[in-house]
């Protein structure tokens, strides 16, 4: 039943009574239907110009039981578990640890004066950070992608937004580099404990490329080369270069074909960095 406040109480709109998969039962209403009122099997709206009703992420057709026009992608939501690595804890780490590490070894061979003991300090101390890092420098994080919706450590990003991304792999480290309108997301993961890491990463791939398709995005690879910073470090390469050569023709008398030689050599070793930075995309 559907109802409207009339300013006296509740009126029946309509009265729809549905078949399993949505077909509508007839013979029930004074009418065959009430066409202000849109919004019919599980409240969802039909479209005049399908006759469908609109999910969303698809159409629906009662009479067939059967949706379409349905895009996948979208309609998936999936999880990923996966350990990531603290980085503000871990440069914290390493300070106190470089501290701790030297400085017990230090003041047990300052009031002991044995080797012994400050070679078993030192290795203890070793020992104890590295356990003590292994469980404090991790935490287990649960992703979630729906619809276009994508879900880190209780906050929400909307992939519409998504300006560019970057998957690295250093061989030790896993870094995915999200960058979006207002926000950039970095999540570090060992390789040996990387969960759901890379089911994440082709499905975020998978997204951005179908987004880029059907909506007309730009979501592209994050590139060094095309950076502010990389323009300003090719700019001031240049210039160091085009110094060098005045300074050759300044102190002329001083020229040595060796001179030439290295600035050659350093000039093609540079060259295909600032070819990336200047070149065409």
């Amino acid at each position: 039943m559907s109802y409207q406040n009339n300013g006296s109480g509740a009126a029946v709109l309509e009265e729809n009574n549905y078949y399993p998969f949505g077909l509508k039962h007839e013979g029930y209403n004074s009418t065959s239907g009430n066409p202000y009122y849109r919004y019919q099997y599980n409240g969802k709206e039909l479209q005049d110009d399908t006759g469908m009703l609109d999910y969303g992420w698809g159409q629906y057709m009662p009479e067939l039981g059967i949706y379409f026009l349905v895009s996948i992608i979208l309609i998936i939501m999936k999880k990923y578990i996966m350990k990531v690595i603290l980085i503000k804890r871990l440069i914290l780490f390493l300070i106190l640890s470089i501290i701790f590490v030297n400085g017990i070894p230090i003041l047990t061979d300052i009031y002991l004066r044995t080797p012994l003991y400050t070679g078993i300090t030192l290795l203890a101390s070793i020992l104890f950070c590295f356990f003590i890092g292994k469980r404090i420098l991790q935490k287990e994080l649960e992703v979630t992608i729906k619809d276009d919706m994508l879900y880190i450590d209780k906050k929400s990003f909307n992939l519409d937004e998504l300006k560019s991304y970057k998957f690295d792999n250093t061989g030790y480290i896993y870094k995915a580099s999200l960058y979006f309108a207002t926000e950039k997301i970095r999540l570090y993961v060992f390789i040996k404990q990387s969960g759901q890491y890379l089911e994440l990463k082709r499905d975020v791939e998978k997204r951005i490329r179908f987004l880029n398709r059907t909506q007309g995005k730009e979501i592209t690879k994050k590139d060094w080369y095309k950076t502010k910073f990389a323009k300003v470090y090719g700019y001031i390469t240049i210039a160091i270069l085009v110094l060098w050569i005045i300074i050759m023709f300044i102190y002329i008398e001083k020229f040595k074909l060796s001179n030439l030689g290295l600035f050659l050599m350093v000039a093609g070793g540079l060259s295909p960095i600032l070819f990336k930075i200047f070149g065409r995309k």
